[in-house]
Parts: C-alpha cells; structure tokens; sequence
C-alpha cells in the first residue's frame, strides 16, 4: 500500500484554513492489486486462491468465500462483502440473488454488503425439498 495526494472536494475544503495541507489516501500501488480490509491482495493470486478452496498457504478458506464447495438450499441467506457472489451458482440450478444492498464508505473508499440469498435460477425450475428441480419434471 502506498500514500497518494488527493484533491479534497468543496465540503473537505472548508475545514483547511491554508494551502499548507496535504490530503494523502492509503491506496494500493497499481490496478494489479484490490483492497480487501487494510490489505491490498494480488488480483492474480485471488484468483488462484478462489480456485483452490482448500488452503491459502496453511490457513484454510472461510466457508463464504467465493467459489467455495458448500451445498446451500433454497433460501439461504448470506452477507457478501463487495457483492462479488451476486449471480453465483450456489447449488444445482440455483444461484445466489441479491436482497438488500447497503453502501459503506470506510477507509475512504465505497464499498457494498449485499444480503444473498440461494434462489432458483429461473421460472423453470420450482423448489423441492430445498433443491431446484425442472418444473416439467415436476407434472405427474
């Protein structure tokens, strides 16, 4: 992570008296990098952590991370931190929906919580026995 200027908008300007003050972001380095809490992670190595859901060196994943293998039902609820679960498989013909979606602005960047929940992908499927199954299947 790196400090770099930034301008302040009209509202912050009010509170500087002088042009003596420097307003400095704690941001990652370059666009290769995300910000997750006070790290900055390697997009690339993200993504070989997500398809590996087994370990990240010897610490192992945390059940709501992304692509994990856990079997969801219909109608459960998860909280995703930068919404990145929206539109995700979730089970067998069912993906994740958001709900609710709430802005956050902590350490100065944005950042928004989305409540999923495990819904079927589509009309065609129907719920049974907290599954998706094809509605079709579903006439006897």
């Amino acid at each position: 992570m790196i400090f770099r200027e930034i301008q302040p908008s009209n509202s912050s300007e009010r509170f500087s008296s002088n042009d003596k003050i420097c307003w400095l972001r704690c941001q990652c380095e370059n666009e290769s990098y995300t910000r997750e809490g006070e790290k900055c992670v390697e997009i690339q190595q993200r993504t070989v952590i997500a398809n590996n859901p087994t370990t990240i060196g010897e610490i192992p994943i945390q059940s709501d991370s992304i692509n994990n293998t856990r079997n969801y039902k219909i109608g459960d609820k998860i909280s995703d931190y930068g919404c990145q679960r929206t539109n995700q498989k979730c089970g067998t013909n069912m993906i994740f929906k958001t709900i609710s979606k709430v802005l956050f602005l902590e350490y100065s960047q944005p950042l928004y919580r989305c409540f999923q929940q495990c819904s079927c992908i589509n009309d065609k499927y129907v719920e049974n026995d907290g599954q998706c199954i094809d509605s079709m299947y579903n006439k006897v």
